[in-house]
């Protein structure tokens, strides 16, 4: 939810190239939706609403919420504003807010719905940024570490499992591995070797588990 008609688009146009987006322009209809859909993947809120902020909507998702990734788009960099927004698990952007912001939000939100684990939503937004990666190959990645049968991915799209396997094959070109297992099994290593990073740092390198990581690309990374 975003005031500004401009800016609101703009946001729209990020969301929309992964899910169905809703957009309201108050703080009022905003708690409404919250309440009548129990399955949005994410939600990006603008601090200062023509009908009271947007910390008041903040609220209202984590109690409806309380894993749900959100982002608060603000113009106000106070400590208190940035203080609340952690304190209520939100993440925060600067206003004028950068499409790469927005996108890396969306991307992790993405990776979180599939797997709601932060460590492997990082990982995958690295992914995403090394290799390229177009929306619809981070949700089939995101899917397959969650062990969504592409059938079911294929439904949620709205696409069929043929185009799925093509959107495979894309997503292992640009990372050149040879099959979407040796990915997924990447991304949980790299993820969990994340999380021990501190652990590793004080041991010696004798005793340290191996450091895993996909091969550069050899060719283009577009697709």
């Amino acid at each position: 939810m975003e005031p500004d008609p401009a800016a609101a688009q703009a946001v729209v146009g990020e969301c929309a190239r992964l899910r169905r987006t809703l957009l309201v322009s108050s703080s009022a209809d905003a708690r409404r939706s919250l309440h009548g859909r129990p399955n949005f993947m994410a939600v990006i809120l603008e601090h200062d609403l023509p009908d009271g902020s947007g910390m008041q909507v903040l609220k209202a998702c984590r109690a409806a919420y309380p894993r749900m990734p959100v982002l608060m788009l603000t113009a106000t960099t106070t400590s208190e504003v940035i203080n609340r927004c952690h304190a209520l698990r939100a993440e925060f952007v600067a206003k004028p807010a950068h499409r790469r912001s927005v996108r890396a939000f969306l991307q992790r939100s993405l990776a979180f719905e599939r797997v709601p684990d932060s460590r492997v939503a990082h990982v995958i937004e690295d992914l995403v940024h090394n290799y390229q990666l177009s929306p619809r190959e981070t949700d089939v990645l995101a899917a397959a570490i969650g062990g969504i049968p592409r059938r079911t991915v294929a439904d949620q799209i709205g696409t069929t499992e043929n185009t799925i396997k093509s959107i495979v094959r894309s997503l292992l070109r640009k990372c050149s591995a040879e099959n979407l297992e040796d990915v997924v099994r990447t991304v949980w290593i790299q993820a969990l070797a994340g999380s021990e990073s501190e652990e590793q740092e004080l041991a010696p390198e004798s005793v340290r588990p191996a450091q895993f990581t996909i091969p550069p690309p050899s060719g283009g990374t577009s697709q």
